[in-house]
């Protein structure tokens, strides 16, 4: 997973702090993950996808190739986050409504989280609210 994270950052950073300061500000983050998808259909897989399935195999406890309820809300819950919400993420992120979230799904909720133009996509729910 830090590997991963790690990928996916050193793409941030050379492609997304354009005032060089050693951050990326969400600005520059969405103004940023917009173009470069844009001009890019693969762009997220060398970053954003790498990280985001490296914490689905981590979160996949029994190694079933699938998240249960149970496993999203051990990987997102915490006491600042509603039990409710998080079983209306896992709905939302259950595209087939089958009770599980499989890897693919995981990665489309994601990458909807992180370049969706409106608050509709089921990505935008992924913690229960946009």
């Amino acid at each position: 997973v830090y590997e991963a994270f790690d990928a996916w950052w050193r793409q941030l950073s050379a492609t997304m702090d354009t005032d060089r300061d050693g951050t990326v500000g969400r600005a520059e983050f969405v103004a940023a993950t917009i173009a470069a998808v844009d001009r890019d259909p693969g762009y997220l897989e060398h970053g954003l996808h790498l990280a985001v399935r490296a914490m689905f195999r981590a979160a996949d406890a029994d190694g079933s190739g699938h998240l249960c309820a149970d496993e999203y809300r051990a990987l997102f819950g915490g006491s600042r986050v509603h039990p409710a919400e998080l079983n209306h993420g896992f709905r939302e992120l259950d595209a087939d409504g089958d009770g599980r979230i499989t890897e693919e799904e995981f990665v489309r909720a994601f990458t909807d989280y992180f370049t969706a133009r409106a608050e509709t996509a089921a990505g935008t729910r992924m913690f229960g609210r946009p």
